[in-house]
């Protein structure tokens, strides 16, 4: 049984591996949420990526957390309010209140990517 478990916890996994490019895409794309655990084994290269191309430290933006599960993407800090506000806007189903009230929750959740 133990065994069992094992192989599809490690069979799911390797289905949801994500390559560096396209998480670097869906970063930049600033509207979809990246599984976390996903960032995690790319942190240095994504580090370096976004220090060299855009001179400035790279945020972890946490977007949704559902159960043991977090969301987000990786932006540069100079321009993290702006990424918070397109991802806002690529939802079309809130209102301004509940928008004003996700901003202060993606702002406070978001750390530094040195920091994960």
């Amino acid at each position: 049984m133990y065994l069992a478990v094992r192989l599809i916890i490690q069979s799911f996994l390797n289905l949801s591996k994500m390559k560096l490019h396209e998480i670097i895409a869906i970063s930049e794309e600033g509207t979809t949420g990246i599984l976390i655990e996903l960032i995690i084994p790319y942190k240095k290269s994504l580090k370096t990526y976004f220090e060299r191309y855009y001179n400035s430290e790279p945020v972890l933006i946490v977007t949704d957390v559902f159960n043991a599960c977090q969301y987000g993407f990786i932006c540069p800090a100079n321009e993290m309010s702006e990424a918070i506000e397109t991802y806002l806007n690529a939802n079309d189903t809130l209102s301004e209140e509940d928008k004003e009230y996700e901003r202060e929750v993606i702002s406070a959740q978001s750390i530094m990517l040195y920091s994960l």
